[in-house]
């Protein structure tokens, strides 16, 4: 099973720890995290420091999302020029 989650990232008042946090209590098999970069936005490259040492200690593996789909056996189609739309939400 393939789902996106939201890490609240894009929120100024959430702390890095709370970014770490929200990640690592929804960390499942096939799960996205859509994180953002902007400038200003270091709490979430603050958060990464914990997110990906934790992912790892518990066995997780990070990769692409076309790594990721093709590990799940889905086909990505480009749907009106969004390669993973259809992937995504349709596998």
């Amino acid at each position: 099973f393939i789902s996106g989650y939201d890490s609240t990232d894009a929120q100024s008042g959430v702390s890095a720890e709370e970014r770490a946090s929200t990640v690592l209590a929804q960390a499942k098999d096939g799960a996205i995290f859509l994180m953002h970069c902007f400038a200003g936005n270091t709490k979430t490259a603050d958060a990464l420091y914990t997110i990906i040492p934790e992912l790892q200690r518990e066995g997780y593996e990070l990769v692409t999302v076309s790594e990721l789909l093709k590990e799940k056996g889905v086909k990505a189609e480009p749907h009106n020029g969004e390669m993973y739309y259809d992937a995504v939400l349709n596998p």
